[in-house]
């Protein structure tokens, strides 16, 4: 006779199982067994089992003296093994229910449509207040059994077989399942499970119907840390991906934006996990380092045309931003990494140092997010301008930085001349070398270059050079030479009258210089 095998894995659930065991009671359709395990609580948890074992035979009660829900006899694996081949096997979680219909119709769908795994809607509710949270559900039923329609359908009921519970499996289904293909991974290992069963179902459903209750908490799994996390949700991407193509035979475009964009949240989630454990921020950075520097990351955040993966982006550059200001004299060089990968322009120029800079200032986090090197130069000689808070964040080291790839530009980490001269610095940033040397000439030629003036003129005699500038290469050599020997630098500037003998060069100026 046709029969559905429940299956409970309850640990501490004194709280919630009651209700759990009130709502297979309740259910219309009597051929049931269900196992219901107590996996090594340490509340009443067990008490409640057998009280409830006492009064209904269909419910088998199981222990484990320790919390372990592969122990040999009550596990998961094990108990399917006990189908007959008319039999159905069905998940139900220690806080969570059925409406009382569940069994009824679910069945029907699966017999009406010779499935070999159907799924329902769930209404989700917050454990705390019992208040409803919306609903995941189709707007009408939908049944899969070919390569085409497992491909078109994808993003729909994608959702559906995230969890284990919602679920009815075949008998025939389980003795298929193959175990060597499913990971060991702390969270997610539900989306793997049913994943896998659905590899192997030829006819698969999705009843539009919410007829199951699933109640969230913060305390849950879910949502406590644990370091294999990261890993798993990488490894559930890769599941995916290869579920498509052994189901369809391909990946299509669409599909693959879905999962990227699936992955992306996935990621934020954990983010938010990581960020509430307790963590030092160190630990935290080493966490995130591993999430953004993962080939699966940057190919997503690159590629995927989703708009809320910028956001999904932006959120780790800012949940690592909080940990870089953290550190104190910490080394930083998971921050450092991660931002260099993520932000290809200007993470260079982040470190513990500056990291509360631009969680702080918006406009340089909205350079920062974008990756927009202009702006950021823009908004930093503008804060090197005003003198907010230079040394603290160390904005001469920032600009040197964000500079690196600049020939020009990359050596100045002069903070007076930076702040005195941050206009010339912007016009050879932008490329507007000229401009730039025809205002450094009038500044040198009405004396009025000073405050790093070695900067200044080294700066000076480069563009010229750039420029094929012959006589503002010479004034500005002559000019540094003679700033060397105002400083007492004697080497120094017998070695550029020396080059410029060389070079013939005949001035009173340099006649100057040799005397002095």
């Amino acid at each position: 006779m046709e029969q559905v095998i429940f299956y409970t894995t309850a640990y501490n659930a004194e709280k919630t199982l009651q209700r759990t065991i009130q709502s297979i009671l309740e259910q219309t359709d009597p051929n049931w067994i269900w196992y219901l395990l107590d996996n090594g609580s340490a509340d009443r948890t067990y008490e409640i089992i057998r009280q409830a074992a006492s009064k209904d035979p269909r419910i088998v009660p199981l222990h484990n003296d320790q919390n372990n829900q592969f122990h040999p006899g009550n596990s998961c694996w094990d108990i399917p093994k006990r189908l007959d081949n008319t039999d159905w096997f069905c998940w139900l979680d220690a806080d969570d229910t059925y409406s009382s219909s569940f069994l009824e119709e679910m069945l029907a769908f699966a017999r009406v449509n010779r499935l070999e795994m159907a799924a329902c809607g769930t209404v989700n509710i917050q454990a705390q207040t019992g208040a409803s949270l919306g609903e995941r559900i189709l707007p009408q039923d939908l049944v899969l059994s070919n390569a085409r329609e497992f491909d078109s359908y994808f993003p729909f009921y994608y959702q559906f077989i995230r969890p284990t519970w919602a679920k009815l499996f075949s008998a025939s289904l389980i003795r298929s399942f193959d175990f060597s293909r499913l990971f060991s991974v702390f969270h997610g290992w539900d989306t793997l499970y049913s994943m896998e069963m659905l590899r192997n179902a030829g006819r698969f459903g999705v009843l539009a119907r919410p007829l199951h209750q699933y109640y969230i908490s913060p305390k849950s799994v879910s949502y406590q840390w644990n370091p294999s996390r990261t890993k798993a949700d990488q490894i559930l991407y890769q599941m995916a991906c290869s579920f498509l193509i052994d189901k369809c035979g391909f990946i299509s475009p669409r599909n693959r934006n879905f999962l990227q964009t699936v992955y992306s949240h996935a990621v934020s989630d954990t983010l938010h996990v990581i960020q509430s454990a307790a963590l030092s921020p160190s630990e935290k950075l080493r966490e995130y380092r591993t999430i953004a520097t993962h080939p699966i990351t940057l190919t997503v955040y690159r590629e995927c045309t989703d708009e809320s993966v910028p956001r999904g982006k932006a959120g780790l550059i800012l949940h690592e931003l909080e940990a870089g200001a953290a550190l104190g004299k910490q080394d930083d060089i998971d921050l450092r990494a991660s931002m260099q990968l993520l932000l290809p322009r200007c993470g260079q120029a982040v470190n513990a140092i500056n990291a509360q800079m631009f969680s702080e200032d918006p406009t340089l986090l909205q350079a920062l997010l974008q990756d927009d090197a202009d702006a950021m130069m823009e908004a930093l000689l503008e804060r090197m301008r005003d003198g907010r808070e230079v040394k603290q964040y160390d904005v001469a080291g920032t600009i040197h930085a964000l500079a690196v790839e600049k020939p020009l530009l990359c050596q100045i980490d002069d903070a007076v001349f930076l702040r005195r001269y941050g206009g010339i610095y912007w016009k050879v940033w932008k490329g507007d070398h000229l401009a730039a040397l025809d205002e450094m000439s009038g500044l040198l030629l009405e004396n009025k270059a000073r405050g790093g003036q070695e900067t200044f003129l080294t700066l000076f005699i480069s563009l010229a050079a750039l420029e094929n500038q012959a006589s503002a290469f010479i004034f500005g050599k002559l000019q540094l030479a003679g700033l060397y020997l105002r400083q007492g630098h004697r080497e120094r500037c017998r070695s550029i009258v020396a080059d410029l003998e060389e070079m013939g060069v005949e001035d009173d100026a340099l006649e100057d210089l040799r005397r002095g």
